[in-house]
């Protein structure tokens, strides 16, 4: 690592408001002040850390075939008016791969306390000695080296202590601030106490206009654009810039920021990938959630993917952080995994509530939720709240939920026969609170068969082989139809299955381990289905199901499906037959209007995603108990 150069103290230089310091700027021409005396030093310092709340270790993601961090100081040793690049990380293990990375690139590295970014910036500001200072976050892997030129030219100018480039419009930029020395004394003597200063630094001077001396700067045309994040938050920002790397074809870290403009203008369809997410305010509070779900052969996936779909709402809408707490189900782990949440899983030898007991200790959660059938008991509970989070349930029957803070239920008969005695949070009942993802809940049209098409899907694992149940009832149907086969990632009946298809008269098309299935399932007129979280996804669709239940409770669920008209309740597993089921699909291929109906009624009922109805929910809670607290 290169060693920083110190520098004896320049002379005295007034700064905003009057008062005299020994950092100040000079330079070769008249733009820098007294003429011969030493070009100002410029510290380019990312801030950067590993352990980010929404996207953890994002700084080191692959971009274009390069971390997300090697694109910004790239960028950086291309602005003429910086002389040295920093990162200033934390002094927590988990940053230590940010130490490699500064040896190999060879940046200078500084480290500090995680939770104070001002702090971090003083340590940095010492070491490298600079009169000014980008900030930079590390997050922003288009930074423009011909705008961060322009700012701190123009702040020297003016010897000011801040500067903001201005436009009519909003620009494609983010992620640099261009402040001096002396401003940082300024923070760091006046305001080291004031939480925007000590985690957002230059945001204060946005707030407070008149602690420094600002410069306001005009951009330069062809940066104007709207709606637009360049920034790394979630994995759909960094889809997005992929997607402008691989459409313009520049090399890592050289894609020029006019004909990304250029693009978007042309093709503006292309910020819906992640235009979605929303941005973080520097007033915000961090927010930061545990959830505790498992995901195997034996229970199926829908816990976990119930879960990511309300993780993926927290994340993208309100800024939350989450980790998920996995007990058993290397399956449910890599779901969780795929779709870029962190997860971490119970040690052997250790009781469920020891766990989670140490990882609230640990990781200082806002929230925890339970979506959960094991038997930690209503106690253990009891002593995380004390330690601070709230709690919430989803579709919990067991005495856990008298300890929640918030409970939800779909509209479920035994949901509505719960007793809550000396309950003091908050029981949520009904439709909009069931959390599936909103690709469901988008209109499409009813489809047009020649011959009718019919959906098998019984869940992600399906442990009672209930698709050859449906195989074998179909073989008893005189009419022909075409039959989408889905099977789940941990399906594990192939070789039944095989067999008994290749003696089928039916014509099957067999689709594995999708996504969603909301491209399927808009293309069939009905589906024969294992209850579940699927059960609720294409009655969303308004697509007729014929449901059988795994097991007595799941039987007892799905009849407010059928209550409600979206669906045909076959009741348990153990008591469906071939024939009954056969003859259930014959009358249903005999009353095809039938289908229209039901996707009337969906309409009526699943007009607002539940994931949005939870998300606010715990977020406004969280909020409230904050206040509360202090």
């Amino acid at each position: 690592m290169a060693a920083a150069i110190r520098r004896p103290p320049p002379p005295n230089f007034p700064i905003g408001n009057g008062e005299r310091t020994h950092r100040t700027g000079y330079g070769r021409s008249s733009i820098y002040g007294r003429v011969g005396m030493a070009k100002p030093r410029v510290a380019a310092i990312i801030q950067a850390r590993m352990g980010s709340t929404r996207l953890p270790g994002k700084v080191l993601m692959p971009l274009a075939g390069k971390p997300v961090l090697w694109h910004i100081v790239h960028r950086l040793r291309k602005c003429r008016m910086v002389d040295v690049v920093a990162i200033a990380t934390s002094d927590k293990l988990c940053d230590d791969p940010l130490v490699e990375f500064a040896r190999d690139e060879g940046v200078e590295l500084i480290r500090g306390p995680e939770d104070n970014v001002l702090q971090r910036y003083a340590l940095a500001a010492e070491k490298l000695d600079p009169d000014y200072i980008v900030r930079v976050t590390g997050d922003a892997p288009l930074i423009d080296p011909e705008t961060i030129d322009l700012l701190v030219r123009e702040m020297i100018s003016q010897n000011a202590d801040y500067c903001l480039g201005e436009s009519q419009r909003p620009t494609i930029h983010e992620g640099f601030d261009p402040f001096s020395r002396r401003a940082l004394d300024k923070l760091l003597r006046d305001v080291s106490d004031d939480p925007v200063a000590r985690e957002h630094v230059t945001a204060y001077f946005k707030s407070h206009p008149d602690f420094i001396k600002i410069a306001r700067v005009p951009l330069p045309k062809g940066f104007e654009i709207e709606g637009v994040r360049t920034s790394v938050d979630t994995p759909a920002d960094l889809e997005f810039l992929e997607i402008l790397y691989q459409r313009l074809r520049f090399a890592p870290g050289e894609l020029e920021l006019r004909q990304a403009v250029k693009l978007l203008q042309q093709e503006p369809k292309l910020k819906e990938i992640n235009c979605h997410v929303r941005q973080k305010n520097a007033t915000d509070q961090s927010r930061f959630i545990i959830i505790r779900c498992d995901g195997d052969s034996q229970i199926g996936l829908g816990h976990v993917t119930r879960c990511l779909v309300l993780a993926h709402e927290l994340r993208n809408h309100h800024s939350w952080g989450v980790l998920f707490a996995v007990s058993s189900g290397t399956i449910g782990v890599s779901r969780v995994r795929e779709e870029l949440f962190p997860v971490t899983i119970k040690p052997d030898g250790i009781s469920e509530d020891a766990w989670l007991e140490s990882l609230v200790i640990d990781r200082h959660p806002d929230a925890l939720l339970f979506d959960i059938r094991t038997d930690l008991g209503r106690n253990a509970l009891e002593r995380l709240k004390g330690k601070g989070p709230i709690i919430i349930v989803l579709d919990d029957n067991s005495d856990r939920r008298l300890v929640s803070d918030l409970a939800f239920y779909p509209p479920v008969p035994q949901a509505f026969r719960l007793q809550w005695p000396h309950y003091a949070g908050r029981a949520l009942i009904g439709w909009e609170w069931i959390l599936i993802k909103e690709d469901y809940y988008k209109p499409h049209p009813s489809p047009r068969n020649s011959t009718p098409r019919i959906l098998v899907t019984m869940g992600g694992s399906d442990p009672a082989n209930l698709t050859l149940l449906a195989i074998e009832a179909l073989e008893l149907v005189p009419d022909k139809v075409v039959v989408a086969l889905v099977l789940g990632p941990a399906f594990a009946h192939d070789a039944e299955i095989s067999a008994s298809l290749s003696k089928s008269k039916q014509t099957y098309e067999i689709y594995r381990n999708l996504p969603g299935l909301a491209e399927v399932a808009a293309t069939v007129d009905f589906g024969i289905v294992a209850f579940g979280g699927t059960a609720y996804e294409l009655a969303a669709l308004g697509v007729l199901t014929i449901l059988i239940g795994l097991t007595e409770d799941h039987a007892e669920s799905a009849q407010c499906l059928d209550s409600a008209g979206l669906a045909i309740n076959l009741g348990e597993a153990f008591h469906v037959a071939p024939a009954m089921l056969a003859e259930t699909v014959s009358k249903v291929l005999q009353n095809p209007a039938r289908g229209s109906k039901v996707h009337n009624k969906a309409r009526k009922l699943f007009h607002i995603p539940g994931a949005q109805n939870i998300a606010r929910a715990i977020s406004e809670t969280a909020e409230l108990m904050r206040v509360r607290r202090y």
